[in-house]
Order: C-alpha cells, then structure tokens, then sequence
C-alpha cells in the first residue's frame, strides 16, 4: 500500500507436504482477501501470482482449487532441469523433450500445469532463464565429469555475448 505496489508474487519453493500445503492455503488465501480489500480502497484490482516448480514430483501438494481461488497467473519456473545436482549434462530450459532426457520440457511442464493439475493456459506463464548452464562433459548427456576443475558453470545471459564474438556456438 505505501509504495502503490501492484500486488504480489509468491515464490515459496515449496510446500512439500501435508501440513506445509495447508500453511500455503492458508497464506494465499489471506493475502487475496487483504489485496481485494486493497482494490476496494484504491479503486483498482491488485495481483496475486506465484512461481510453481515445473516437476509435478515438486508440485503435487499445491491444490488446485486454492489456486484457482487465490491465483491471477502463476508462473512456471521452467528451468534448472539439469544443473548442480545432475549426474549428467543436458538443457536446462529445454522446449521440447530429447530421446535422452524424457519427460523434461517446456512443453511437458505446462501440459502438466494444465492437463493434469487443471489450471487453464490464461492463468499459466511460462517462466524462462536468462543465464545458462554448463557441465565438464563432452557432449549433452553424458556424465558429467566431477572431478573436473569447475564441473559446473553458470554464466548470465550478458557473458554469452563476448563467447560468441569469440567462436563459440549455441547449441
């Protein structure tokens, strides 16, 4: 309210069991009451989104109906399919699932948010990286070697640039 805010994002990652679920429930719906009363006060509608994991393994103590209650959009976190804690290297925000990474995508993430947990698709965004990853490994999916001096790496999306200018390829 001080600072004419337009609402709020959640980004609890994540309630992972039955009794983190009903505090979440329980949040959400306190902070949609007291941003309508908001609205009502200021004359205009404030926004309740939040981030939700692309995993259903991750996901599956959100319920549904408290956030078709609560929710204006939620946002897909649709990244960090491989990183740090991957045996083996692989896209990270990959669009569509490869032969060797099933069921991990874009594209399988939102059908899942949809299909499966019944949120309509004018309610999902997708969320997408701006920065990469990169594993000590010779090729996409292969084991990622641990031993090496920086086995895993990280660059903002503005680090890229000078790599390109400097004959590296995006693949």
């Amino acid at each position: 309210d001080e600072f004419d805010y337009d609402g709020i994002d959640l980004d609890w990652e994540f309630p992972d069991n039955p009794t983190e679920a009903k505090n979440f429930n329980r949040l959400a719906r306190r902070f949609r009451r007291d941003l309508n009363l908001l609205g009502q006060k200021k004359e205009r509608p404030f926004l309740l989104t939040m981030a939700v994991n692309a995993s259903p393994g991750l996901s599956k103590w959100l319920d549904t109906d408290v956030l078709l209650e609560t929710m204006d959009f939620i946002n897909v976190m649709t990244y960090d399919f491989f990183g740090g804690w991957s045996r083996q290297a692989g896209h990270h925000s990959a669009l569509f699932e490869s032969s060797q990474a099933k069921g991990v995508s874009t594209q399988k993430a939102m059908a899942y948010w949809h299909q499966i947990k019944g949120i309509p698709k004018d309610k999902l965004l997708v969320g997408l990286p701006l920065y990469s990853r990169g594993f000590a490994a010779a090729k996409p999916y292969d084991t990622v070697n641990r031993d090496a001096s920086n086995p895993y790496q990280a660059l903002a999306y503005r680090e890229l640039h000078p790599l390109i200018k400097d004959g590296w390829a995006c693949t």
